[in-house]
């Protein structure tokens, strides 16, 4: 995944292990310059607003993680408006299943 702000990038890789497991990356790219006390602030604060919720992701998804491997869960549905996350999602159950799953 992609996020631009104004004056930095964010790139998260999610790479599958196991139909259980993944590796998670995130980095974080600073475009131009810093020339001023309120930009290294703006900075700063877009990224610690980014980890957060990024942290509150990973806990959601480790639960989520605890219910499949406890059978609570056979499905996931993912709001019409999360068009990436449900187009990854669909192309990681192609891989591990090797077919096509509905949109």
């Amino acid at each position: 995944m992609l996020f631009v702000q104004k004056g930095q990038i964010l790139v998260q890789r999610t790479i599958a292990i196991s139909p259980s497991e993944c590796f998670w990356e995130v980095d974080f790219f600073h475009t131009g310059t810093v020339d001023n006390f309120g930009q290294l602030f703006n900075s700063e604060q877009g990224r610690i607003q980014i980890r957060d919720v990024l942290t509150e992701d990973l806990y959601t998804a480790e639960g989520i993680q605890m219910n499949f491997n406890a059978g609570v869960i056979k499905e996931v549905y993912i709001n019409q408006q999360e068009i990436p996350i449900r187009a990854y999602y669909h192309r990681l159950m192609k891989a591990f299943k090797g077919k096509e799953v509905s949109q």
